[in-house]
C-alpha cells in the first residue's frame, strides 16, 4: 500500500488512468488498484471528455447500483467513495481517506486531499458508498 501523500499532486488529465495524469475516476481507480488490489472499470472509452456530465453521471450511477452499498454520513471509512454533484449532475467522485477528508481531482488542478465538510463540497454530496467487496471487511 502506498502512503496517502503519494496520491496528492497527480496532474489532471481528461480520461487519464495512470499516475502521469488522471481525472477523478482515474484517480479513484488508481487508488483502488494500489490500496485494495481491486480493478475498477476504466470507462475511458465510454465518454468523449469530462464535460459530458450526463454520460459520466450515468456511468457512475450504474456502477453504484450494481456494486456499491450506501453508507450513512458518520459511518464512512477509509476507501469509501463519495459522489458529488457538479453542474447539477452526479459526475464527480472522490475517495474518503478518513471521516471528513477525501482525495480527488477536478479539471484544471492536480489531485488534492481536503475536507468534504467545507461549504464548497458539503452541499454537493449526493452520497457515500462502499464497494460491496469491502463491506465484509472491518
Amino acid at each position: 500500500m502506498r502512503p496517502l501523500k503519494d496520491y496528492i499532486g497527480i496532474p489532471f488529465k481528461d480520461k487519464g488512468r495512470d499516475r502521469s495524469g488522471a481525472d477523478c475516476w482515474g484517480l479513484f481507480r488508481i487508488f483502488y488498484q494500489e490500496q485494495f488490489g481491486i480493478e475498477l472499470p476504466s470507462h475511458a472509452d465510454d465518454y468523449e471528455n469530462t464535460q459530458e456530465g450526463k454520460t459520466i453521471g450515468g456511468l457512475i450511477i450504474k456502477d453504484i447500483e450494481e456494486k456499491w452499498t450506501a453508507i450513512e454520513q458518520g459511518q464512512e471509512k477509509f476507501g469509501d467513495g463519495i459522489l458529488i454533484r457538479l453542474m447539477n449532475e452526479p459526475m464527480h467522485v472522490g475517495v474518503i481517506t478518513s471521516p471528513g477528508w477525501f482525495l480527488h481531482c477536478i479539471e484544471g488542478a492536480d489531485s488534492v486531499h481536503e475536507t468534504y465538510r467545507s461549504a464548497i463540497w458539503e452541499k454537493r454530496i449526493l452520497g457515500i458508498y462502499r464497494l460491496n467487496e469491502l463491506c465484509k471487511q472491518p
